[in-house]
């Protein structure tokens, strides 16, 4: 059974209770209720760090195929996109493309494009703010929202800036009725990451994993190549990303980390 959020709360407060009943009994000193709280701030610690562990909230980060990986872009759309819609068709392959609230405002067309050619596309908030994570429900639940409202075909997955969930997010989420889909191999692919050391990071990718990756990466296609070759030495071929959408909720589905 997974660790949740639930538990850590129940355990905060069955631990509190336990250092007040012996405190008052003269048993143990009122410093003892540092115990509990500090095994509930790192269950919230481990939970905000590993988002594919659905501590907080049931999250997709795969499948349980074996011979199949899947690609997902986040932060689009941006010029470059139509380079990676490029790849996807000449490939035959299908992707979904967390995509910017206020980046699908100015570049529509290349969002028409993704969706005409038969990818997903998912929620990754409005602005993409470095503080999202911190920012007070209202503003949370906003970000999203708005985001839900500029999608030319508003789907049901969301992604929250860096992959950080925490309690304030999964509110927000929720109360857009989204699901939430992570993934298991993060490329790193940073704008000033040598494409090698990229590459090292993906070399562990096994198959049912999504993968991912930015379209705003300066040698993304480039990457996309040696990582088909990469998973090709592997075994692996690439999944409709379409498998996951079919499967249902995301506690029907097998996820690993």
């Amino acid at each position: 059974m997974r660790i949740k959020h639930s538990h850590s709360v129940f355990g905060l407060v069955l631990g509190s209770l336990l250092v007040l009943v012996f405190y008052f009994a003269g048993a143990l000193p009122l410093y003892y209720l540092a115990f509990p709280l500090s095994f509930y701030l790192a269950l919230n610690v481990y939970g905000v760090l590993y988002p594919a562990s659905s501590f907080f909230i049931p999250v997709i980060s795969g499948n349980d195929r074996t011979d199949r990986v899947y690609l997902s872009f986040d932060d689009g759309p941006v010029a470059q996109s139509q380079l990676v819609l490029d790849w996807l068709k000449e490939n035959n392959e299908k992707a979904i493309f967390f995509l910017i609230g206020n980046r699908v405002e100015q570049a529509p067309d290349i969002v028409r494009r993704i969706v005409a050619e038969g990818h997903l596309i998912g929620n990754h908030t409005f602005s993409h703010q470095n503080i999202f994570p911190l920012l007070n429900p209202g503003r949370i639940k906003k970000e999203i929202e708005d985001c839900q409202q500029v999608l030319p075909k508003p789907g049901t997955w969301f992604r929250p800036p860096f992959g950080v969930i925490n309690p304030l997010v999964v509110s927000g989420i929720r109360q857009a009725g989204l699901k939430v889909m992570t993934w298991r191999r993060r490329s790193f692919d940073g704008v000033n990451t040598p494409r090698e050391q990229v590459l090292k990071h993906l070399e562990k990718v096994k198959g049912g994993d999504i993968v991912l990756f930015h379209d705003t990466y300066p040698e993304i296609i480039d990457l996309l190549e040696e990582f088909k070759e990469l998973i090709l030495r592997k075994g692996l071929v690439f999944g409709d990303i379409h498998d996951l959408e079919n499967q249902g909720s995301a506690e029907g589905l097998k996820r690993y980390r």
